[in-house]
This record gives C-alpha cells, sequence and structure tokens, in this order.
C-alpha cells in the first residue's frame, strides 16, 4: 500500500479577491491600521504589508491568487501545440 501524506495543518486559505485588496490598501492608505484592516477583510497581515509597499504586485494579481500567470511565457494553447510537437519528435 503506497504512503499517503496528510496535511498537518488543515487549515485552508482564503482566496484573495482583488476588489478586497484593494479596498484593503486604500483603507491603509488613508490612515487605518494595518492590522485591523487585515482583521476586517480577513486578510493576512504579512500579505496585506507586502501588497501595500509594493503596488506593482498588485498589477500581475490574478483572481487565482496564483503568480504562475505572471512567470508564464506562452498562453495555455501554445503550451498544448508545443507539447504536441514535442511527443511528436519522441
Amino acid at each position: 500500500m503506497p504512503f499517503q501524506y496528510k496535511s498537518k495543518c488543515s487549515s485552508s486559505r482564503k482566496k484573495l479577491i482583488k476588489q478586497e485588496l484593494q479596498n484593503a490598501i486604500a483603507d491603509v492608505k488613508s490612515g487605518a491600521s494595518l492590522r485591523k484592516t487585515a482583521i476586517k477583510y480577513g486578510i493576512n497581515r504579512t500579505t496585506l504589508r507586502r501588497y501595500t509597499k509594493n503596488e506593482e504586485k498588485l498589477r500581475v494579481f490574478d483572481e487565482k491568487g496564483s503568480s504562475h500567470k505572471a512567470s508564464q511565457i506562452f498562453t495555455i494553447p501554445e503550451e498544448s501545440t508545443a507539447g504536441w510537437i514535442f511527443n511528436k519528435l519522441q
């Protein structure tokens, strides 16, 4: 029987919504406490601080909360075509 990995922490992360993040950043910039704003919107304090300091990250933010799209070179159809070509060459 193969080993089944079980996560040590059972907490699930909240998916960030861009509009909520923008509203939280606006509150912090208007003088609200970072900690209270993070609690109000249910966003991790470190995450809110990072996005407040570097708004460029907010521009590449996508709804999935992943940075994969920002570092992706090819589009999804191009990747599937490239995969098909590589398989044909083998």
